[in-house]
């Protein structure tokens, strides 16, 4: 079986799915985990297929101020990174990810 998990760049999304990554790798499936740095480095290291999908959380900050100038001005806004503007993290989720299920090669599937 093909498994295609993904989550967004922090740790605290991707850590909780690199057990079930193992374990599905474990039973024989071909799976890979998507996702964007600095979590990509990490599961990388891991000896986990991964793939970078979606943007690093400090790219998705810079896209949203690049968009909404007026959040420069909102009180703790150079403070927030880690936690404000997740959205902009998925904005290339759903192309990206359609493309490693359409390149994942027929001959890495196990059955």
């Amino acid at each position: 079986m093909r498994v295609l998990m993904s989550a967004p760049s922090g740790l605290g999304h991707v850590n909780p799915l690199v057990p079930l990554v193992i374990a599905f790798a474990d039973r024989g499936d071909d799976v890979v985990l998507a996702t964007a740095e600095p979590s990509y480095g990490r599961v990388r290291a891991l000896g986990i297929q991964a793939t970078e999908i979606g943007l690093a959380a400090p790219e998705a900050h810079d896209l949203a101020l690049e968009r909404f100038p007026e959040l420069r001005d909102l009180p703790g806004c150079v403070e927030c990174r880690p936690r404000c503007f997740r959205g902009y993290s998925v904005l290339s989720v759903p192309k990206r990810a359609s493309q490693v299920c359409s390149n994942w090669p027929a001959s890495s599937a196990r059955t």
